[in-house]
């Protein structure tokens, strides 16, 4: 693997670690024994409106208990508890007021522009984001040190980041605050830990959230991200090889597929790639001529081939709309190229559907549902999660989720972050003009979908992750389930609720594929 030096990071020695007034010898030892309580408990939590569906064992898998569940959380009134008598301790040092005497006289009324370019922003794809220091200016104004902020739209636990950045924040983020608040209120507002107890519906957001609210080694990250990657790089690296000219072999970084259209004069079949992309302007033509019969044409006067095949995942013929591969970028010693593909390259892409189809009992789909933006799958004719992915992309990701297992956090958390927006057949092909990517807030197939080395994306990606979880100062709690249901909780256990609630149906929240891929 480049520019891997996992040998030389610093191991600590492993220290106890005491949860709820236990003592394991290790992380590892108290995860066991929380997941088996979860598992005897799971019965009466499922009696629970808005229990999440799935088996037990992936429910227990995905969870970290007592601080994450991937279901209703039985122990968050015994951290309440604790942090009731931690806020007593901070009242002796005049940390904090008593309930009785904090007191907010008025509203935090303020326009809140914060910028989207840091690093734990900018880690994860998923939608709706909200930047953790404009949650900021609500907690310092409605709460005091120790308090305990619920937020019950949570997400992917911006609110938790928020709460513990109040004690240890940035440089700049302190200053433009204390700037704010000074011009407002005549006062600097209180720094200091906040305890955040997070909630949201969805299984996929709790545990991105458990994971921007879990203090990490990042270093450790780094080194097994490393292992994990050399292994790959050892074991699949014949998925992305290509012939170089000289004879010598490339890495593919990206596969080019073109929608292969129909002339409506000729109804002879047009490679929309090969008429339409002027490669020496870097751009798209809007108008263009059929290859065969010389007609002037734009995409809108063109009409979609289908091809019908046989999907080895569902055991059943499909029809689809048809892409061909035009184009390949590929590396030889650091050194970017693009060629056609010869007859190599597509005898690799048989040996791929052969390698899948005696694996497919190993891909998880599911169907997708109609919806307001679902709809230009179901459109289209792509009615499974996995017919939006290439068969070299599910290969990777297959063997990728194989190899970082379940107790691998942090490397799950990174898996997630590229399983739609830089992976399945949304990825756009740029022209080399800016990076591919999807369309945002919305969801768009284009005519030209560049398919992304997953290898190399998810190494990118630990390099992003690395520099976020440096940001994550403390651990919060987190539960799965409905906002309706809070039945765990005793009543009076939060000092200031944080709402910021689901857009509404526009988003598809239940169907996002790491729901299902995890």
């Amino acid at each position: 693997m480049e520019n891997s030096n996992s040998m030389f990071y610093p191991v600590e020695e492993s220290k106890k670690e005491v949860c709820l007034g236990l003592e394991f010898s290790s992380e590892d030892e108290r995860r066991a024994y929380f997941r088996q309580e979860l598992r005897s408990r799971l019965p009466e939590l499922k009696k629970i409106e808005g229990f999440p569906i799935g088996e037990d064992e992936d429910i227990i898998n995905l969870s970290d208990p007592p601080y994450y569940t991937a279901c209703p959380n039985p122990w968050l009134n015994d951290f309440i508890e604790e942090w009731e008598k931690e806020k007593m301790e901070l009242e002796k040092q005049g940390k904090r007021m008593p309930d009785s005497e904090f007191r907010v006289n008025e509203p935090y009324a303020s326009d809140v522009s914060e910028g989207k370019n840091n690093p734990i922003y900018n880690a994860h794809s998923y939608h709706t984001k909200v930047p953790h220091p404009a949650i900021m200016r609500y907690i310092l104004h409605y709460t005091q040190p120790g308090d305990i902020v619920f937020d019950g739209f949570a997400g992917t636990g911006m609110t938790g980041v928020a709460a513990s950045h109040c004690k240890d924040t940035d440089n700049e983020t302190k200053y433009l605050i204390e700037k704010e608040f000074q011009a407002k209120y005549g006062i600097n507002p209180l720094w200091g830990e906040r305890k955040a107890v997070l909630n949201d519906l969805s299984p996929i957001a709790t545990f991105i959230s458990k994971n921007y609210n879990t203090a990490c080694d990042e270093l450790d990250v780094l080194s097994k991200a490393d292992i994990l990657l050399a292994k790959l790089d050892s074991d699949f690296n014949w998925l992305y090889r290509t012939k170089h000219s000289n004879g010598t072999y490339g890495k593919i970084t990206n596969i080019i597929w073109s929608e292969v259209l129909s002339c409506p004069n000729c109804n002879s079949q047009i490679i929309y790639h090969d008429v339409a992309v002027d490669s020496e302007n870097s751009e798209v033509k809007d108008v263009f001529e059929c290859d065969s019969c010389g007609i002037e044409l734009t995409k809108e006067k063109t009409d979609t081939i289908y091809v019908t095949s046989y999907d080895v995942v569902l055991q059943e013929t499909v029809k689809l709309p048809k892409y061909v591969p035009v184009l390949l970028r590929y590396e030889v010693s650091h050194k970017k190229y693009y060629k056609k593909l010869d007859e190599d390259d597509y005898d690799l892409i048989e040996d791929i559907d052969r390698y899948l189809a005696n694996n497919w009992s190993k891909v998880p789909t599911f169907e997708i549902p109609k919806g307001d933006k679902t709809n230009e799958f179901v459109r289209k004719g792509f009615r499974y999660s996995h017919q939006c992915y290439f068969s070299r992309s599910l290969v990777a990701l297959l063997e990728l989720q194989k190899q970082i297992g379940n107790d691998h956090y942090e490397l799950r958390l990174i898996f997630t972050s590229i399983c739609q927006s830089l992976s399945s057949i949304l990825v756009r092909y740029n022209l080399g003009n800016r990076g591919n990517g999807p369309m945002t807030g919305t969801i768009y197939i284009p005519s030209l979908i560049a398919e992304n080395n997953i290898f190399k994306i998810y190494a990118g990606k630990v390099q992003d992750f690395v520099k976020a979880f440096k940001y994550i100062k403390q651990n919060n709690l987190q539960r799965t389930g409905s906002a309706t249901h809070l039945i765990e909780f005793n009543s009076d256990s939060f000092d200031y609720i944080f709402t910021d609630p689901p857009f509404g149906a526009n988003l598809m929240y239940c169907i996002h594929p790491t729901n299902h891929i995890l």
